[in-house]
């Protein structure tokens, strides 16, 4: 029985490491090969360090060996799973979701070829991946492009002009889309970006890729000009606007960055709508005297909490987007659009929490690089297995689990057992082998809890399938 069930774990296993990993151009085909081999490794136990994936030291070594190959790069590793991703959105309506977060390996660390991230945080790098999600199912498609940058430390007492001829951090938001490139006939694209995208070139690049958008707002005091041609700030312009509707928020309980917890609540969202037109700025850089746009229409939804509890700190979302909205209902619609943005958080939680990315022990930034790039395409699958098991809890667990771990995760919880086999049971009694405690109050399971069990059942599917083989020997 443990037999049966080993070989199809590593069948519906396999098949998505060679999916995404066996076309990758590494120079070599023993390299890839040994990627879709690592690749099913790491899938199997996403926790685990490279050591301890390979039951050889020989393994252990090859697998070193592949990260340190000069061929062996963030864009040749993800390159496949990016095609992929592209070609499964190539009709319909698709949302783009992206962000840009420092992946960082800690104070003591030294690793070739990186600077230290943020305020003596450690080396690292930047990642700003786009995650795609199909419009009408939710579906998350995969990852459509991904890009790894290191933080060079802006001059001091530069001016406009001279910040504009240097490269910048901010570009990284239009070079993904430039990566992701132009949908094809039948598909359709709206960007998701957080604050960090609002750039009048990056929404050239929007524009020229054929990209819709939604930016939330930064510099609410830029100059625009309204439909009558007038010249006024943005802020002043929307807050003349009428309010258009008002809608109910439900927020739960949790805690900010800083470890200040926020009560629940339900807030109260009043929203405004406008049209302006953003002019070039005086300064261009290369890219914006090239692509030659001159101006930029734009709508405008601002949705703000009203009456907000004292001492806590109100919703207030100003966005950008080149979706047409004139009415209430287009302006919830983009708001809804918005607010599937957390996806991209919860993918930033598998990669570092789930895959444990940052706890990684290679010593150069290259070989980081192309391990980031195996995880990345690791967190997406497993980011999709749970939204799977969210959106359809009573899907059979088999369908997106390998057989082998719902029958183990069964054996062990004895008699939390009975809702293993569908796809949310068994993630919420996974996470109870993990610490959960699954309270009425608790909500959802965190990825903590989550890969805390997927370690513990890992172990023990190994376990059984050690003991399974001393039993074939002494009866050999």
């Amino acid at each position: 029985m443990l037999t049966s069930g080993y070989v199809k774990r590593q069948v519906h296993q396999r098949q998505w490491a060679e999916e995404n990993f066996a076309n990758c151009e590494l120079g070599d085909e023993r390299r890839t090969a040994r990627l879709v081999d690592t690749a099913e490794l790491i899938l199997n136990n996403p926790t685990a360090h490279i050591a301890a994936l390979n039951g050889q030291w020989k393994d252990t070594k090859a697998a070193y060996r592949l990260f340190a190959n000069k061929n062996v790069t963030f864009e040749a590793v993800v390159d496949t799973h990016c095609t992929n991703t592209k070609l499964a959105i190539c009709e319909g309506h698709s949302l783009i979701l992206c962000d840009t977060s420092e992946v960082i390996f800690g104070k003591n660390r030294e690793i070739d070829g990186t600077a230290n991230l943020g305020r003596g945080g450690g080396p690292g790098f930047l990642l700003h991946p786009g995650l795609a999600v199909d419009v009408e199912t939710q579906e998350i498609r995969g990852i459509a492009g991904a890009i790894v940058r290191h933080r060079q430390r802006a001059p001091k007492k530069e001016t406009a002009s001279q910040r504009k001829k240097r490269p910048r951090e901010s570009a990284i938001w239009g070079d993904l889309v430039d990566q992701i490139g132009v949908p094809s006939d039948g598909a359709r694209y709206t960007t998701i970006c957080d604050r960090g995208a609002d750039s009048y070139e990056i929404l050239c690049h929007f524009q020229s890729n054929r990209h819709d958008y939604v930016v939330r707002v930064c510099q609410r005091q830029r100059n625009v000009a309204t439909s009558e041609s007038e010249k006024i700030k943005l802020l002043q312009y929307i807050e003349q606007q009428e309010i258009v509707g008002t809608y109910e928020l439900s927020l739960r309980s949790r805690k900010s960055n800083k470890g200040k917890k926020t009560k629940s609540r339900t807030a109260k969202m009043e929203v405004r709508i406008g049209k302006v037109v953003l002019t070039a700025p005086v300064h261009k850089s290369q890219y914006e005297k090239e692509c030659g746009i001159e101006k930029i229409e734009s709508y405008v939804v601002w949705a703000r909490e009203v009456d907000c509890p004292q001492g806590e700190k109100p919703l207030d979302w100003m966005l950008y987007t080149s979706h047409k909205v004139t009415t209430f209902e287009d302006a919830l619609q983009i708001i809804e659009w918005y607010e599937q943005r957390w996806l991209i958080e919860e993918f930033f939680k598998a990669l570092k929490t789930g895959c444990r990315m940052e706890e990684r022990q290679l010593h150069s930034a290259d070989g980081l690089e192309a391990l980031c790039g195996v995880l990345c395409v690791t967190a997406c699958r497993l980011l999709q297995m749970k939204r799977e098991a969210l959106a359809n809890p009573d899907r059979p667990a088999e369908e997106i689990v390998p057989p082998l771990l719902v029958a183990m995760l069964q054996v062990a919880m004895g008699s939390q057992k009975r809702h293993v086999k569908t796809a949310y049971g068994f993630y919420h009694t996974l996470a109870r082998l993990g610490g959960f405690l699954g309270r009425r109050s608790d909500g959802n399971p965190g990825w903590q809890s989550i890969w805390q069990g997927w370690e513990k059942l890992t172990n023990m599917v190994r376990g059984a399938e050690l003991l399974a083989k001393l039993q074939k020997q002494k009866c050999g």
